[in-house]
């Protein structure tokens, strides 16, 4: 959603709460002719305003308040409006603990790619998964604490993925280093990144970008860290399972990438304005 200042607040919470009445899935809610009569109903059904609200943060890209327990539309309403706001303050904020955590993560690139490459004995290895491990969980943190406390931040949207993909890069490129049939999986893994970029690049200059990472996007990651970390903790490992391994992020890989062009350039586009 474009940001934007308080006086088209009101015209946005009716936007996003006619949306969400039109595709609620009850048409015998529906069919009632006065919105705030339909979201009375909506508000008065046992779990359906839990349900309400989810849709609402969807639709806004910004999680509500966690207190935030709506009986009228009118305290509906108020929610949303102090959420956009929020929203509105926190795209500029610089200084947050998720974006800390990712500048930790960019820290840790260069001193894993030292560590692994001059890593000799089971020890050294061992300290180069422990500090993957560490910058793994590093990146689930700042997502927990992004949403949990509301410090989302067009800095964070940008710095998070970044974190991400140079941590990845360096992993790979390590990795291919000792086991070139690697190599294909990071030719694979810098063709998507590169497509990603150059749609990133193209939606920002139109003032538009992803709220966050997608599904695809989080457990491709997931995988590529698991599978990497093992390499490096075991680097006796069968060629076989190590085998097995790459094809199984090359899997992962072509399925993130294929979220990624329909949410970039597909009928389903997932890009907002901020």
């Amino acid at each position: 959603m474009q940001s934007t200042d308080v006086t088209m607040i009101d015209s946005q919470i009716l936007t996003q709460l006619n949306r969400i009445l039109d595709h609620n899935g009850r048409p015998g809610l529906s069919v009632l002719p006065d919105a705030s009569r339909r979201l009375d109903s909506i508000l008065s059904l046992p779990g359906e305003p839990k349900t309400l609200l989810r849709r609402l943060e969807q639709a806004i890209g910004y999680p509500l308040p966690a207190d935030c327990s709506p009986v009228t539309v009118g305290e509906l309403q108020e929610a949303v409006r102090q959420t956009l706001e929020y929203k509105r303050q926190m795209a500029s904020k610089i200084i947050t603990v998720p974006n800390i955590l990712s500048l930790v993560r960019l820290v840790i690139i260069p001193v894993y790619a030292v560590m692994y490459l001059q890593a000799d004995t089971a020890g050294d290895y061992y300290a180069s998964g422990a500090l993957l491990a560490l910058s793994c969980l590093t990146d689930l943190f700042d997502g927990f604490i992004a949403r949990r406390f509301r410090q989302i931040s067009t800095l964070g949207k940008l710095l998070d993925p970044v974190a991400d993909k140079l941590t990845q890069c360096t992993m790979l490129l390590c990795l291919a280093s000792t086991y070139p049939v690697l190599w294909g999986l990071w030719a694979l893994f810098f063709v998507k990144e590169l497509f990603q970029f150059i749609a990133t690049c193209w939606h920002l200059k139109h003032g538009q970008m992803l709220d966050g990472a997608l599904m695809a996007g989080k457990v491709c990651t997931n995988v590529l860290f698991i599978s990497t970390i093992l390499m490096v903790l075991f680097p006796g490992m069968s060629s076989d399972l190590r085998q097995g391994l790459v094809m199984l992020c090359a899997l992962f890989l072509l399925i993130a990438f294929v979220a990624y062009f329909r949410a970039f350039v597909g009928k389903s586009k997932k890009v907002r304005r901020f």
